[in-house]
C-alpha cells in the first residue's frame, strides 16, 4: 500500500546492543547475531506524522496480537528514535489491542542496510491483491 509521505522504505537489520558493533548482513542475522531483519522508514512530517506511520503498523492484520516467545531475527517490534516517538508507538499499540509488541529505543542500537538484493523485498508482495510498497 503506497501511504502518501512516505519517501522511502528500505530492509535491513538492527537490534542488537553491542560496545562493539559489527556490521550485520543476512547471514549474521540468520546465524543469531541479535539483530532482527527490519524495515527503516524515511518519510515527511509535513505530509504524515510517526503517530500515523505507528498507528498504520500496528492496525495492520499482518501484525499479530498474540506473542509467545519469538525468535530475535523475525520479531514483530517497533524502534522509536525518542522518548516521544516510544510514548506514541506504545499508544498506537495498545488502542490496536497489541500492546505486548515491543517498542524498542532505537537510540541504543544500530541499524545496517540490507543487501540489494532483499531492497526489492515489498515490490514482490501483493496484500488482497495490492501491491505493498
Amino acid at each position: 500500500m503506497e501511504v502518501p509521505g512516505v519517501i522511502h522504505a528500505s530492509v535491513g537489520y538492527t537490534g542488537r546492543i553491542s560496545q562493539n558493533p559489527v556490521l550485520a548482513t543476512y547471514n549474521s542475522v540468520c546465524n543469531g547475531d541479535g539483530n532482527t531483519e527490519a524495515v527503516r522508514i524515511i518519510f515527511d512530517t509535513t505530509i504524515i506524522t510517526y503517530e500515523r506511520i505507528a498507528q498504520l503498523f500496528f492496525d495492520n492484520p499482518r501484525v499479530p496480537s498474540i506473542y509467545g516467545e519469538q525468535d530475535v531475527q523475525y520479531q514483530v517490534a517497533c524502534w522509536a528514535v525518542d522518548d516521544r516517538q516510544m510514548t506514541l508507538a506504545k499508544n498506537a499499540a495498545e488502542a490496536a489491542g497489541k500492546g505486548g509488541v515491543p517498542v524498542y529505543d532505537f537510540r541504543c542500537t544500530n541499524w545496517y542496510d540490507g543487501e540489494e538484493n532483499h531492497q526489492n523485498f515489498f515490490g514482490s508482495i501483493k496484500l488482497d491483491g495490492r501491491q505493498v510498497y
